[in-house]
């Protein structure tokens, strides 16, 4: 199978040996830059993520996230329409059974982490307003808890790590430094 990769928010895809490189194209207008997501178990589909025109980490960019199957190589479907929490939203992981999702949408300001289907339905929120800027956010191989680093955490200055339960219980800080 080729190796992926993004180069200046073009995605494209190479032989191991470096040979057949080549870009993904997709017709679909106002996206003028794309990102890889997580994939399914299949190995075949993955989620994409798709950047209107904006300076995405101010979060005022439109996303758009997309079921995109490898073998064919097509877009199959948006996802998470229904619901949607923010405008910026990216996607960080698949949760088992594969109809949830995990997300990162920068409300407010402030970037959060939510659970919801695959469809946008049903999201949760699982850090809240006011705990903190939230990123690179993973979830544990038992999928029971997300780590994720975190910063502007009102009167917490620097930056942290921690865990959590994925319905934002348990919430540990594992490590946090005021210099950083």
């Amino acid at each position: 199978m080729p190796l992926l990769f993004n180069s200046h928010g073009r995605l494209g895809t190479v032989d191991t040996d470096g040979r057949n490189e080549r870009y993904l194209s997709f017709d679909i207008p106002d996206q003028v830059s794309w990102g890889y997501g997580p994939q399914f178990a299949d190995g075949r589909r993955m989620i994409l993520t798709s950047y209107e025109e904006g300076k995405a980490w101010e979060g005022n960019v439109r996303t758009h996230l997309w079921i995109y199957d490898r073998d064919d190589d097509r877009i199959v479907e948006e996802i998470a329409t229904e619901n949607n929490p923010a405008p910026f939203m990216g996607c960080c992981a698949i949760l088992p059974g594969e109809h949830r999702i995990i997300t990162n949408p920068i409300i407010d300001g402030e970037q959060r982490v939510w659970t919801m289907s695959l469809d946008g339905s049903d999201p949760q929120e699982v850090t809240r307003a006011g705990e903190g800027f939230t990123y690179c956010v993973m979830l544990s191989p038992d999928a029971q808890k997300l780590a994720f680093h975190a910063t502007m955490i009102p009167d917490h200055p620097g930056y942290r790590i921690f865990t959590t339960d994925l319905n934002g219980g348990n919430r540990i800080e594992i490590t946090g430094d005021p210099d950083h």
